[in-house]
């Protein structure tokens, strides 16, 4: 074989570290240590940029930021991870600022920047060496990101405006998924996510139709949670299917 082929099979430095980890054992306590690592970072970082979980006090962030805001909402989405912030305050904020139109764009770019994110730190750190690791109710999720279906998958579940979308953004990432089709099936559903949630915060300016605008909101959550297909599907994609299967097998 010619060294080309063999330095392609040769592991990323991050790849063999998050392996000899695993081969040591270590890896609990160092995703132990990065998660108390994150709670304490994140909420000294919201402490010092005066966050709260309230839309208002955010919108009233965002326009002291004058010409910055949209960069500030942006970047607030895209790392609201760290933050514990949820992107419905954060995408209900800009509407409120930008309006439903402006704050959908703003809204969009924030959230597929956030899933760029994850994807980088996937590839950074090795998908092979994650996958590995990765709890067994969530293998459905990287098998179909890894089918034809993959990119349509990643649009809905970005389009729906509940449930943890980051899970599959990195089952994606870890699924092979190159980095074009990512962004825009990613970009595609987080404008629509965008939109409901940019909507919503316009309305509520007006207080004659913020209350069937919530209602419209509410039904884009629970409809297709009603009907047995979608809502089957929606629950193995987030997880929790394979439990729910386990929880059957175990009282039969």
């Amino acid at each position: 074989m010619s060294d080309e082929s063999n330095s392609d099979e040769t592991p990323s430095r991050a790849e063999q570290w998050v392996e000899d980890m695993a081969a040591a054992g270590e890896p609990h306590w160092i995703v132990l240590g990065s998660i108390i690592g994150l709670i304490v970072g994140g909420s000294l970082l919201r402490s010092w940029l005066g966050l709260e979980w309230d839309a208002t006090s955010i919108r009233e962030m965002v326009l002291g930021f004058g010409l910055w805001g949209p960069l500030l909402l942006i970047g607030l989405l895209a790392i609201r991870f760290v933050l514990f912030i949820p992107s419905i305050l954060l995408l209900t904020a800009g509407g409120l600022v930008f309006g439903a139109a402006t704050g959908t764009l703003y809204g969009a770019l924030g959230l597929t920047l956030a899933g760029l994110l994850k994807f980088g730190v996937v590839h950074w750190a090795g998908a092979e060496a994650i996958r590995a690791h990765v709890p067994q109710q969530y293998g459905e999720i990287i098998r179909l990101a890894r089918s034809k279906a993959g990119t349509g998958l990643i649009g809905l579940v970005s389009a729906y405006p509940a449930g943890p979308i980051g899970i599959v953004h990195i089952a994606a990432a870890i699924a092979g998924m190159t980095l074009l089709p990512f962004t825009l099936s990613v970009f595609a559903g987080s404008l629509v996510r965008a939109g409901i949630f940019s909507f919503f915060g316009s309305q509520l300016v007006d207080g004659d139709t913020w209350l069937w605008s919530a209602a419209l909101l509410v039904a884009t959550v629970v409809l297709p949670l009603a009907f047995k297909p979608s809502r089957v599907w929606l629950l193995k994609i987030m997880g929790f299917g394979a439990r729910e299967q386990r929880g059957r097998g175990d009282t039969q």
